[in-house]
């Protein structure tokens, strides 16, 4: 009978312990002087490029464990610059970004799904000039391990949405892409 009985408990436990544990996210943070924020508009049927210098990228992110994943990037507006020389000067007034009201850009995610192989989507929110807005990023994770991350991507959003510049959009076109590149270290 005792034999029965440990048998029944070794059996017990054998079949309610989860089979594996899912593995769970890696918090990282951005390396600023090898990451790279970059937006390009259509002005006059022509690209014009600009950057962010300044931005603080938190990434909690594991690719078996998207249900947990998160990302967190607070982007200095003042930062930003182009090779036009205008254009900075330009975007810093109350028409454009406002920096002097809307010093800061932030896009949240909590939302991830492996598109396929090491392609991914983050559904989250981007709020520019007090303005929040659902914005999905596409990316592809180039590596990842305990030691780092590097990933790449973009994003297209309309810049009406968030009151930013004229309301025309036959000299300026309302979209505006974002890319990304990411490298990211342990947090």
């Amino acid at each position: 009978m005792k034999r029965a009985y440990v048998i029944a408990l070794s059996l017990l436990a054998t079949f309610t312990q989860p089979a594996f544990s899912a593995p769970a996210p890696l918090d990282f943070l951005a390396l600023p002087g090898q990451s790279v924020l970059q937006f390009e508009a259509t002005q006059n049927n022509e690209a014009t490029t600009g950057t962010f210098s300044k931005f603080d990228a938190q990434i909690r992110f594991h690719p078996q464990a998207l249900q947990d994943s998160s990302v967190v990037v607070d982007v200095d507006m003042a930062s930003v610059a182009a090779a036009y020389y205008q254009v900075p000067a330009t975007l810093k007034m109350e028409d454009w970004f406002d920096v002097a009201q809307f010093p800061k850009a932030r896009f949240e995610a909590k939302s991830f799904t492996q598109a396929d192989g090491n392609r991914y989507e983050a559904a989250g929110r981007l709020t520019i000039k007090g303005i929040t807005v659902p914005v999905t990023l596409t990316f592809v994770l180039d590596d990842f391990n305990d030691k780092g991350a590097k990933a790449h991507g973009e994003a297209a959003v309309k810049r009406l949405d968030y009151r930013i510049g004229w309301r025309e959009t036959d000299t300026l076109k309302d979209e505006v892409k974002i890319h990304f590149n990411i490298v990211a270290v342990p947090k």
